[in-house]
């Protein structure tokens, strides 16, 4: 973001005149580190906000506190659940992110992708993921978010059956999220 749309984020947030925030965006602020082997891939995905480290930080200070947020956010072609924390992913919790998959781009996928386990290891503010395509319904009331990620079985033939994968729930003023 340029400077004149970080303060008007920043200006709409201090508000905090709503009972729950969503901010609605594209890449993930996640800073995932994607190894999932010995593949010499690149530690972060340099068209997320992986790549952009001090815009990533400023945006989370400014939801520091608030205790209400939730990122949705889209276009990485798999499912993700997560805790956005300041320094990096080591240091406070200030939201929690939903990352929702593309609806057919990419093949059928998988239940648990391959080197999940690693990767997991790897991003202990990562709660859950899924290699399927399908989209997120959300659930909102006063006291908790819910996040169901419907996916399809199969992209690649007509008779796809729709799901539940997974369901996570936040709740109002807990920056943490539970997946079953």
């Amino acid at each position: 973001m340029g400077q004149t749309q970080e303060a008007w984020l920043s200006t709409a947030l201090k508000q905090k005149s709503a009972r729950w925030n969503a901010l609605a965006q594209q890449v993930m602020m996640m800073p995932l580190d994607r190894r999932t082997g010995d593949e010499l891939a690149p530690i972060r995905n340099m068209d997320s906000w992986g790549g952009y480290d001090a815009p990533r930080e400023r945006v989370l200070k400014m939801v520091q506190g608030l205790d209400n947020m939730v990122v949705l956010t889209g276009d990485e072609h798999q499912n993700y659940a997560g805790v956005l924390r300041t320094q990096g992913g080591q240091g406070d919790a200030v939201a929690v992110e939903f990352v929702g998959t593309s609806i057919t781009s990419g093949g059928d996928g998988a239940d648990r992708r391959v080197g999940e386990d690693r990767l997991r290891a790897r991003n202990p503010f990562l709660a859950w993921t899924n290699d399927r395509r399908g989209y997120l319904l959300c659930d909102v009331d006063a006291d908790q978010w819910k996040t169901e990620f419907r996916t399809v079985d199969t992209v690649t033939r007509p008779d796809g059956m729709i799901k539940t994968s997974g369901t996570a729930i936040v709740e109002h003023g807990r920056a943490a999220v539970t997946v079953t």
